[in-house]
């Protein structure tokens, strides 16, 4: 693939194996334009009442969320901020413990920057896996739902519940 050519598909296909996550240094292959250092995506839709039962690992990078559509909260150690409109926002980070809950079906844009892998993790920048193995780099195929982002340890779901974490 021409390392200029646009590269087109379907982010929720596209990113069924990571939880939305689909930019970012744990996609493989180093001429794959959704391998990243600089920035990580995600695109996800989170049901009605999903709740994180636990504070976020701490990371050195900066996350920026903004709601599409829905009603989403995320939690601090000191407060929430509720994301009730299209387009409200919250940037937080780094090292800023946080969890989330989701008042209504909420489909949320993550930005986080830069993309830092976590210690040990498995799938860095260049590394073979199912979409950017090529190492000429992905085609639009590459993002149908039968070739999925590879898992990354760190965006694992957690085990989610309505039980809010405590307050570190």
């Amino acid at each position: 693939m021409d390392a200029g050519a646009p590269l087109f598909g379907n982010v929720e296909q596209a990113s069924r194996a990571t939880r939305g996550w689909f930019v970012g240094h744990f996609i493989g292959g180093e001429a794959n334009p959704l391998a990243s250092r600089d920035v990580e995506l995600k695109w996800y839709t989170h049901a009605k009442g999903e709740t994180r039962s636990e504070w976020s690992p701490a990371i050195a990078a900066r996350t920026l969320n903004i709601l599409i559509r829905g009603h989403f909260v995320l939690r601090f150690p000191d407060r929430e901020v509720s994301l009730a409109r299209e387009g409200d926002f919250v940037v937080f980070g780094p090292g800023m413990p946080h969890s989330f809950r989701s008042v209504e079906e909420s489909l949320v844009l993550t930005v986080r920057w830069p993309s830092i892998p976590p210690a040990g993790a498995p799938g860095p920048l260049g590394s073979p896996g199912p979409l950017g193995s090529d190492p000429k780099g992905p085609n639009d195929s590459a993002l149908s739902s039968d070739r999925a982002i590879p898992a990354h340890p760190r965006r694992s779901p957690a085990s989610l519940d309505a039980t809010p974490p405590a307050r570190p």
